[in-house]
């Protein structure tokens, strides 16, 4: 799957993450799917971010076919993590990391993601490519269930990218008001994910 979220604005020195509220963030199939949006609504910008390493070629020929409105996000989703554990591509070849790697340095306004942690699992995936985003100096989309006091210490004792944005977040009210101290932004899938009461509170203070 391909994720397509709102923009999480150019990379220049202090990217910005939009939070508009009307750009409704959408899980989307295919890139087919992700191309009708796009052709009924022709001023949407949104990041259309990679999950694994075999729909990365996907996403980068669809940002290069709507450039403007299709920015391309790379990432290892924790959903697919456990494929990738040991830096080694099922099959062989060269290693996602360094796939991942080449694919940023290639698309020099590509955010990291979707990356993150579900129940904690996986965690080296995801602190790679927290490392990588660092390094390269992206914004990172990031996927968090069951994992946010993990993922709050670690970001508070790590460097951190210039721009951080929750895609699926499933903490408090509280500990989203800490991640925000922290220069973290929620970009929340409006019409799909809102199933808990918490998710709405959270999403009404952004």
């Amino acid at each position: 799957a391909v994720r397509l979220t709102h923009s999480l604005g150019r990379c220049t020195a202090k990217p910005l993450l939009a939070t508009a509220p009307h750009h409704v963030v959408q899980h989307l199939d295919s890139a087919l799917a992700t191309r009708q949006v796009l052709d009924a609504h022709p001023l949407f910008r949104c990041v259309a971010m990679g999950t694994n390493v075999a729909n990365w070629s996907a996403v980068q020929a669809l940002a290069t076919e709507r450039a403007g409105a299709v920015r391309a996000g790379f990432g290892i989703h924790p959903w697919y993590a456990h494929h990738y554990a040991g830096d080694k591509v099922a099959g062989g070849g060269a290693s996602w990391l360094a796939q991942l790697r080449a694919a940023l340095m290639e698309v020099p306004d590509a955010v990291v993601g979707e990356i993150g942690l579900d129940k904690v699992a996986k965690k080296g995936v995801f602190e790679a490519q927290w490392r990588l985003a660092c390094e390269l100096q992206r914004p990172v989309s990031v996927h968090c269930v069951q994992s946010t006091g993990y993922l709050f210490e670690f970001m508070r004792n790590s460097p951190r990218p210039p721009a951080i944005g929750f895609h699926s977040y499933g903490g408090s009210l509280e500990m989203a008001t800490n991640f925000m101290r922290l220069s973290a932004r929620f970009l929340w899938l409006l019409v799909c994910h809102q199933r808990r009461p918490r998710k709405k509170q959270v999403s009404g203070s952004c």
